[in-house]
């Protein structure tokens, strides 16, 4: 390697901004160099990198076409159903383009503000609009297409709903105050009894961790919206859109994520007098009232992530299988994915380093083919779940989220399988009585000096060891590039060796699983930079007495098959079985051997 390979990696990133993304990436040795010799000037050429990808609900938006002016040439049903006036929707529009601005605000039939995004039809290719939307838009007939979140469609707000834990009577109450912003309205509207809609909030807001109506009604739109990472400093958006103070946007956007007037005066660093006041003009401005200004918040922070987003994907509802439970011992959420049945033997699968909660749809058939009942638990930071920066610590953190889904679930004690070996090994010495058995999946060596570190996977151990600080920048880098057809193409390169799994990523369904999970990863970003910084630079001093199975692919271009040999030592008991034609993708090119070693 050379300097001057170096710094060409580094002009072609420079070269790809503002439109950055991993591409660049494809120059594996030109990477590589650059971490060895050009720290700082790598640092600062991925350094501020914004966007990221957004994997949305197919019924989340609404959305119609207008021409340079703002009027309005088509919308969709949904759309047409906000009742919001033509008039108004021109003027939003016109004010949004002549200001260079992509989210504003237009009052709906019921005159209650919501939150609407415009762009220029080559903007929006990847946007989820409506057929007749986007042709009109692609004839050229229109010239923007603009977008408003769904508050119509029942089954995505129950899907939401569903997602928190919520009965049938707490999603019908939640989804009354979403709709009428006023729990007495909603009672009214539910036809139920105010106490009775008041005991359903209440207990809705304690199974979403929230703490206020406002915020309930933010998650729910959030999550009804799609796979969207909470938006950092969203008080930007409000004042951007309302042209607020930032005092009072960061009032507003506190008090709409929940926060009590005196939390909300900390914030903005102000008084509680100046809060009081600034919600006044906020409320006036935005035309809310009560939780109306968390939905419409929400319906903002959804927005300004798909405005932002560098790679949007479309997908379906929200999953039946999707379920949120709230930690314990700190404000945030778990996101997890529990594939069923309940009575069968429960089986955690430890997501890997870039990767989110999604399993292949191959390793869930191989194990409901032994009764076994896969769930998947985002650690802190990745895709859904909220990270924890109490520690320094992500398995232990992990760990302890973990407990709190087995508690949630009614889970006394499971299985293990480890994509993340450490991730599943923490867990087991950390609470040996919850757990069985174990299987490990391609394990790097406990000890740091025999990592593999060629190719792009070694590079990238190779930064996180001698150059730590560029991890975050590394991780957010990563998070805005990782469009689908990148990760297939670097997924593709990593495994290039290994004919199995260059047969599994041809295999469609397994390909849009594996881009589907390492999405997810990217959606969380911090876990990635935590998780990287934490591994990479240390040995794994841990220890575990339960039968563990390690599983080793012959080829797997990340680590050595020898590295499970070394586990042996570490782990008494524990069996190694090398498979010969297997690489780096055992959960689902073997993913048989791989349930059967769960049940021997």
């Amino acid at each position: 390697m050379s300097a001057s390979h170096a710094y060409r990696f580094i002009a072609s990133l420079r070269a790809a901004a503002p439109g950055l993304g991993l591409d660049s990436l494809d120059d594996v040795e030109g990477f590589a160099a650059a971490v060895e010799f050009a720290t700082d000037d790598l640092n600062r050429a991925m350094a501020g990198t914004i966007g990221g990808i957004a994997d949305l609900a197919r019924d989340g938006f609404v959305s119609a076409a207008c021409d340079g002016f703002g009027r309005i040439v088509i919308a969709d049903p949904g759309f047409t159903a906000l009742g919001i006036d033509a008039k108004e929707i021109t003027a939003a529009v016109e004010g949004l383009l002549a200001r260079n601005r992509r989210s504003g605000s237009a009052s709906d039939g019921n005159g209650r503000p919501t939150a609407i995004a415009v762009c220029d039809a080559a903007d929006a290719t990847g946007w989820p609009l409506n057929v007749q939307v986007r042709a009109v838009l692609v004839s050229g007939e229109a010239s923007h297409a603009v977008l408003a979140f769904n508050a119509t469609d029942d089954a995505r707000w129950r899907g939401a709903a569903t997602a928190y834990g919520l009965t049938g009577l707490e999603a019908r109450i939640s989804v009354a105050v979403a709709r009428h912003d006023d729990l007495r309205a909603a009672a009214a509207a539910a036809d139920v009894a105010y106490e009775t809609a008041r005991e359903a909030i209440e207990s809705a807001m304690h199974k979403a961790g929230a703490r206020r109506q406002a915020d309930l009604i933010r998650k729910l739109t959030l999550v009804a919206s799609g796979d969207l990472a909470e938006v950092l400093e969203g008080w930007r958006a409000l004042a951007d859109m309302f042209e607020f103070s930032p005092r009072q946007a960061k009032v507003a956007w506190a008090v709409g994520h929940g926060a009590t007037r005196a939390e909300a005066a900390q914030l903005a660093n102000t008084s509680v007098g100046s809060v009081k006041a600034d919600l006044a003009t906020v409320h006036l401005v935005c035309g809310t009232q009560g939780v109306g200004l968390g939905r419409l918040v929400g319906e903002i922070d959804a927005l300004t992530r798909l405005a932002t987003a560098t790679d949007i994907e479309t997908l379906g509802t929200v999953p039946r299988r999707l379920r949120f439970v709230a930690r314990r011992r700190a404000p945030g959420r778990i996101a997890v994915e529990d594939h069923g049945p309940a009575d069968w033997t429960a089986v955690v699968v430890f997501h890997s380093a870039t990767n989110g909660r999604h399993l292949p749809g191959r390793l869930v058939r191989a194990l409901h083919a032994r009764r076994l009942r896969p769930i998947s638990v985002e650690r802190p930071g990745y895709g859904l779940t909220t990270v924890m920066e109490s520690t320094n610590d992500p398995m232990k953190d992990a760990a302890d989220d973990l407990i709190d889904v087995f508690d949630a679930l009614g889970i006394n004690r499971a299985r293990l399988l480890g994509r993340s070996c450490v991730a599943a090994l923490a867990f087991a010495e950390r609470y040996p009585e919850r757990v069985e058995r174990g299987v490990l999946l391609g394990p790097s060596s406990p000890n740091l000096a025999l990592r593999r570190r060629d190719g792009l996977l070694g590079a990238i151990a190779t930064m996180a060891v001698e150059r730590p600080a560029l991890i975050e920048a590394f991780a957010a880098l990563s998070a805005r590039g990782a469009g689908s057809r990148v990760i297939e193409r670097l997924s593709r390169q990593i495994v290039r060796q290994c004919s199995a799994d260059i047969a599994a990523l041809d295999d469609p369904e397994t390909l849009a699983d594996h881009i589907r999970a390492t999405r997810q990863c990217a959606i969380g970003r911090a876990g990635l930079a935590r998780e990287l910084s934490a591994h990479a630079r240390a040995d794994f001093a841990v220890t575990s007495n339960l039968p563990w199975t390690i599983l080793s692919g012959a080829c797997d271009p990340m680590h050595h098959a020898s590295d499970g040999t070394a586990w042996t030592a570490t782990l008494p008991g524990s069996r190694h079985v090398v498979i010969s034609d297997g690489g780096r993708l055992l959960h689902v090119t073997h993913a048989a051997e791989v349930a059967t070693a769960l049940v021997a």
